[in-house]
Parts: structure tokens; sequence; C-alpha cells
């Protein structure tokens, strides 16, 4: 059967109309600015400069961040000062510092927790590996567990498993966290962390649904230790603190000609983590040639 003119100029159109249709929305599609996440089991996290310095962000929580985007409605006022922020384009992540502006506000304001601080994460690993490192992903029924002991924390941990982010820090998923921490209560019987981290819990949700998923493990982890305070993890402002009154008592009670390098090994004492050493380390360096 041969088509007529008429019929052919009719499909040549409805390919044009197709063609014009999908080269608008590519284009469009690449004018828009976003992050290029791409997942690293070797490399998880990117190193982020915000005005706190450097920190390093979960692509998980990267990812968070982004989504934020997709809420313009419902945060308007959010949206305008901060997202433009955030969408700039990042390509292959390595180990190098990526310049991606996200501003303080975001990072340490919508979370007080300042969960992103590298001494907080150092404090929220040793905690989850001293008190959960005997569980292999806690109990199945552990969730459901939680959810009877508390009614009101469903609608929280079910967004908690829907989302079910990986966090390098403590290289496991965010369920596989709070199953853990249950188990640990309920394997020693400790009424007052159950409590706790109900409390926790509920402190996760915010006018969205839930904080990032570094803002949500660190919450839950933090009700382990209810009863011993003096163990909850430290930013780096109380950490600068504490080891600048450690060297000020140590230096005014030195010999004048004293090695400031001799008391800041001193210091690095009373560390005994080597990381933590590392970190504490590079603080004293910011500010040691100005004592």
């Amino acid at each position: 059967m041969t088509l007529n003119t008429k019929t052919i100029l009719l499909i040549l159109g409805f390919v044009l109309v197709v063609v014009i249709v999908l080269g608008v929305y590519t284009i469009r599609k690449l004018n828009k600015k976003k992050i290029i996440i791409k997942p690293n089991p070797l490399e998880p996290k990117i190193n982020i400069e915000t005005k706190q310095g450097v920190q390093e962000i979960e692509y998980s929580d990267i990812k968070y961040y982004q989504d934020i985007e997709k809420e313009f409605n419902a945060r308007q006022k959010l949206y305008d000062q901060t997202v433009n922020a955030i969408v700039q384009p990042v390509v292959e992540v390595r180990n190098e510092v990526v310049n991606l502006a996200i501003p303080e506000n975001l990072i340490n304001g919508i979370d007080q927790q300042n969960a992103h601080d590298q001494f907080v994460q150092k404090g929220i690993q040793t905690i989850y590996k001293d008190n959960c490192g005997k569980y292999i992903y806690g109990s199945d029924t552990a969730l459901q567990e939680i959810m009877e002991y508390e009614p009101e924390v469903k609608d929280i941990i079910g967004k908690i498993q829907s989302r079910n982010a990986y966090i390098s820090n403590l290289k496991s998923n965010e369920k596989d966290v709070l199953k853990n921490v249950w188990c640990h209560a309920a394997f020693t019987e400790n009424e007052n962390i159950k409590n706790n981290l109900i409390i926790q819990l509920k402190d996760c949700k915010n006018k969205t649904g839930i904080y990032c998923p570094t803002g949500v493990v660190s919450r839950v982890i933090n009700s382990l230790v209810i009863e011993k305070p003096e163990e909850s993890p430290r930013d780096k402002y109380t950490i600068n603190n504490e080891i600048l009154a450690k060297f000020s008592k140590l230096y005014k009670d030195a010999p004048d000609d004293i090695d400031k390098n001799q008391i800041k090994n001193a210091v690095l004492k009373d560390y005994k983590d080597p990381k933590m050493k590392h970190m504490v380390g590079n603080l004293i360096d910011e500010w040691i040639e100005h004592v």
C-alpha cells in the first residue's frame, strides 16, 4: 500500500514535534544544575568546604539536602535562602576538597545537634562500637518491638525504613543502627535507654519528615549514653576549649624555655584513639604559633 503525500506529511510532522519536545526536555535537564552523586563504597564521603572549615559529608546526606529542592512549595523561604547554594554541579569526586557552598544555617542551623562535626561523628562511632559491636544487625523483630513499646514513633520508624541510607562512619544502614541500639537496651534490660531512644526518635522529626541520615543515627546512638552524659559526643568548639585549657595550664607551669611542641605532645597523651589524637593535633596546630 502506497502512502499518499498528506499521510507522509502528517507522519513527518508528528516525528518533528516529538523531536522538538524531547530536545527541549533534554536542554532543560542539562541546564538545571544538580549534584551528581556517584555512590562508591570505597569513597562514601565528600569533603565539603563550609563556613566552619572542611567537613566530611555522607553521600546520603548530600542526597537529603538535594531533595529539599523538591519541596519548593512547602518550604519556599528555606529554598530561597539555601537551595541555590546546594545545587551547584559536582562531577567526579575523589578525596579532594569540593568547594560546594552548603551554608552554615543548613549544615549546622536546621539540625541543632551539629551532627556533621568531625569530632561529634568520631564520638558517635566510638559509642556505637563500644555498645553495639556485638550485635549483627539486631533482631528481625526489633523495629516492631519499638513500635509496640511506643506507637507514636511508628511513622518516624516507617520513614527510616523507607530511606534506610548507608552511613559510612558506622559501616551500617539507618535501620540496622536502630535495631542494634534497641537490642542493646533489651539485652541489658535498660529501660532508661529505651525511654531515651523514644525521645531521640521523636526528635528526629522535622517539618518535612525526618532529619538527614547522619542526624537520625546520631540521635539514636546518643540514647546509649543517657546514664553517662560525660561520654556524649563533643563538637570541635568544645574540644578546642578543652585542649586550650589543658595546654594553658601546662604552659603556665613549664620553664620559660620550654618547646611548645613538648606541651602539645603532653596534651595529646590524653587521647588514646589514633584518629582522635590526629584531629586534636591538627586543632592545636591552628593556634600553637600564636601562644
